[in-house]
């Protein structure tokens, strides 16, 4: 059986020392200036990477982390079960009951969050998809940028909407039930354009993946919800503390991301799915969502979030004219969204531009996808850093939202009745400090 040489191991060691301690001091300096911490993470991966540290010493980036196979592969590995991990956090923040509160507009909102930025976004990709080179055809290229700008950073609006006292409004509720199912359903997309990218899996044909797909996130909200709140309601039971159920949570959520590795679509996608089935069980309680959150967001995410930097040499891959049209489109289509869909859904034109700017953040799950997106061939380093640039910037514009929110809100809500959906401990990461 092969195993890390005591080099190696040395190594590795030294590879995960470096870029943690390297994206924790980062992002803990950006959010004392009021910005993100992943910024700060992508910051510090960008300088250990190729566009500076491979730049200026090129001997002792290699021998970091190109020199042994057997460390580069074990960081790869954690790199994936903090993806992992961060998808599970985020499946965690869905609210079901939030969504079944808001009936009409939160139908017309999300339908259109989904729609809208899907429309603009196959048409962005089918209109720049001559500008780059990629080895997938126009038509999943076109799909995949649909998804992309479909997708919402719900950590990034919740965190916002938390930190002004503004989550059990009236318009703080419509946003978070507008940002869930624009995840939900960008994910399955997503999916879709991974599988259709790839051909065949090992095990199972195109359709039969899609096929899969669907019906594995149908049942994450109905006979999956009850499975998992029966399975761990027995564990409540028979064992004592929480950490039989947080080590059940965690089998729970490894057995799913292998369900869909296994059907062709991204082991995350299985990850979220079932952290939305286990969101809703009354047997999982506020401190083992709380553990969960702490390790996510102190450890696996900075270490996901550090690893952008060390894809690709921002600066070689740098095309301005693709960043600026990316985030273009990404501001364009949510914010038509919001105004469109506030006009059918019956509220203010401002109530409707504040829901448009709290739904175009991407922030960590558009960096997410766009990682996931990169390994997949689906992008190319051009593309790749013009969706992360995207989410970022998306991600920092969250707090311009504030003004209006607080404005429109103030004038609407006032003794509205709203659902407080479950905000993770984790929250905080990717987002504006107040």
């Amino acid at each position: 059986m092969p195993k890390l040489s005591s080099s190696e191991a040395f190594i590795f060691i030294i590879q995960i020392l470096v870029l943690l301690g390297s994206a924790k001091a980062a992002g803990e300096l950006f959010k004392k200036i009021k910005q993100p911490a992943v910024i700060g993470e992508i910051l510090a991966g960008i300088i250990l990477g190729p566009t500076v540290f491979g730049a200026l010493m090129p001997q002792s980036f290699d021998w970091l982390f190109q020199s042994a196979k057997g460390a580069s592969l074990s960081l790869d590995g954690f790199i994936l079960l903090s993806a992992i991990f961060l998808l599970f956090a985020v499946g965690l923040e869905i609210d079901i009951e939030t969504i079944k509160k808001q009936g009409r507009a939160v139908g017309w909102m999300s339908s259109l969050g989904i729609l809208i930025p899907l429309a603009i976004g196959a048409g962005t990709g089918w209109l720049i998809y001559p500008m780059v080179d990629l080895p997938v055809s126009r038509e999943v290229f076109s799909l995949f940028m649909g998804a992309a700008l479909s997708i919402s950073a719900l950590p990034v609006i919740a965190r916002v909407l938390m930190d002004l006292g503004l989550l059990k409004s009236k318009i703080g509720s419509l946003i978070i039930a507008a940002a869930t199912i624009n995840d939900v359903v960008g994910w399955l997309i997503f999916t879709i354009a991974l599988s259709m990218a790839g051909g065949e899996s090992a095990h199972l044909n195109i359709w039969a993946t899609i096929i899969l797909t669907i019906i594995l996130a149908v049942l994450s909200v109905t006979l999956l919800k009850k499975a998992v709140n029966f399975i761990l309601g027995i564990i409540s039971k028979n064992f004592s503390g929480n950490g039989a159920i947080f080590g059940t949570s965690i089998v729970l959520m490894l057995v799913f991301s292998l369900i869909t590795e296994y059907i062709g679509i991204h082991a995350v996608f299985g990850a979220f799915l079932v952290g939305v089935a286990i969101a809703g069980s009354k047997y999982f309680n506020k401190e083992v969502k709380e553990s969960i959150g702490n390790f996510t967001a102190n450890i696996l995410a900075p270490m996901f979030f550090v690893s952008v930097g060390l894809k690709v040499n921002f600066l070689k891959s740098f095309d301005w004219k693709i960043v600026l049209i990316v985030i273009a489109a990404a501001y364009i289509s949510k914010i038509l969204a919001g105004i469109i869909g506030g006009r059918l859904a019956k509220i203010s034109q401002k109530e409707g531009l504040a829901v448009g700017l709290g739904i175009a953040a991407r922030g960590g799950m558009g960096i997410i996808l766009a990682i996931l997106a990169l390994n997949a061939h689906l992008v190319n380093e051009v593309l790749f850093e013009a969706l992360v640039i995207m989410a970022v910037v998306t991600c920092v514009s969250a707090v311009l939202i504030k003004p209006l929110l607080t404005k429109s809100i103030n004038k609407s809500s006032a003794g509205s009745e709203s659902i407080s959906p479950s905000i993770a401990v984790s929250a905080h990461h990717s987002n504006p400090s107040p």
